[in-house]
């Protein structure tokens, strides 16, 4: 049986997609999270397969005049995900049943379900601006890290 913490869960559909530009992974491994990564859509996506794997992600849309973000669950089936077109995107993604304090659900609300970051943690406006306007993958990482890097982990 393979050790859980060698065990580093990953979307081939998103990392292999010809449709996202730069895309670029940093191995966590540490305080639940797998890794974090970011990507640029290209001009004709609009959305992106993921399949399952029991991990839930975060996913920054940085559009500096309107960012957003969204966290999903982990999905029964192939699932597309709306990404817009010509956009930069960051990710955090946790390890396999693990689930960050700061995301006010319980385990079970998470399956095939996906929620606005704001509905679920009414305090992060400043980091989800604060990870817009980082210039760089290294520098959205850090800010993550500095910001919601120490918080408190659940497993179900």
């Amino acid at each position: 049986m393979a050790n859980p913490e060698q065990f580093l869960p990953f979307q081939p559909a998103l990392q292999n997609s010809c449709q996202l530009k730069n895309y670029q992974q940093q191995m966590q491994n540490c305080r639940g999270i797998s890794h974090f990564y970011s990507f640029t859509t290209g001009d004709d996506l609009n959305n992106a397969l993921v399949i399952p794997d029991n991990c839930i992600d975060i996913l920054f849309d940085c559009n500096t005049h309107k960012p957003t973000v969204r966290v999903y669950g982990t999905v029964s089936r192939y699932k597309p995900v709306e990404l817009i077109s010509g956009h930069r995107y960051f990710g955090i993604r946790f390890m396999p049943g693990i689930m960050p304090d700061y995301i006010d659900l319980i385990p079970e609300d998470m399956p095939d379900h996906e929620y606005n970051f704001l509905d679920i943690n009414p305090g992060a406006a400043s980091i989800i601006d604060e990870i817009a306007l980082r210039e760089s993958f290294t520098q959205q990482f850090k800010t993550f890290n500095e910001n919601r890097g120490n918080k408190s982990l659940r497993q179900p």
